[in-house]
């Protein structure tokens, strides 16, 4: 095996901590999709993401919290709601 593949083979060190990130918010309750929308997002601050679900507040309202972006994309989608 050439070394080429031997690197292609090995998820970089930013994969490793997007995966890491994905199973501790799926951990502490996050739905998967939103999960990983959320470990991808270097604006997301996980501990307060974490911290506020372990408070009692829906995935929801952490995830918007915890990213601004996020929040108004939630917003903007719960007012669209009839």
């Amino acid at each position: 095996m050439s070394t080429a593949e031997t690197n292609a083979a090995r998820p970089t060190e930013q994969e490793l901590v997007v995966e890491w990130r994905v199973e501790e918010l799926a951990r502490a309750g996050y739905p998967d999709e939103l999960a990983s929308e959320l470990a991808l997002r270097s604006d997301v601050d996980l501990h307060s993401a974490l911290d506020l679900l372990a408070k009692g507040c829906s995935t929801e309202l952490a995830a918007g919290t915890s990213s601004p972006r996020i929040a108004r994309a939630t917003s903007r989608a719960s007012s669209s709601t009839p």
